[in-house]
């Protein structure tokens, strides 16, 4: 599962109608991006195509409690939405004439969908950054 990191992992156990998620859908975190921004809108869009063709009875992420199919789904909307308005922000950012610190501010002042206890703004900046390197490498 890329996105989060280059090595996520995921598995199903139908026998208990188990699908564990790693570092996706938690309830505690907002998305941490350390790989690709586009990856991880991938690996969210092909949970929940799954999630709604292909159900399960209880959804495990790496962080938090377990969920229902329906509210991982919530998360996972919520997750895009944060992502792809990530994108936005950085992208309208840098089509307005902002620097690089400029667009990276844009994208971290984005609303996160939950909190995270150990988020003092910099994962959010750190998003940004991510996010900046996909549309605009540096040179």
């Amino acid at each position: 599962l890329p996105g989060h990191t280059w090595c996520g992992a995921a598995y199903r156990v139908r026998e208990l109608g188990l699908l564990c998620v790693g570092d996706y859908l938690s309830v505690i975190e907002f998305p941490f991006v350390y790989m690709s921004t586009a990856a991880y809108r991938a690996t969210l869009a092909a949970q929940s195509d799954s999630l709604e063709h292909d159900p399960v009875e209880h959804v495990a992420p790496g962080h938090g409690r377990a969920l229902g199919v329906q509210e991982a789904l919530k998360i996972a909307a919520e997750d895009l939405g944060y992502l792809h308005a990530l994108k936005g922000a950085v992208r309208s950012a840098l089509a307005g004439g902002a620097s690089r610190e400029q667009a990276v501010a844009a994208g971290a002042a984005v609303e996160v969908p939950r909190g995270a206890g150990d988020d003092d703004g910099r994962l959010r900046q750190d998003n940004a950054e991510q996010q900046l390197t996909e549309l605009a490498p540096a040179a």
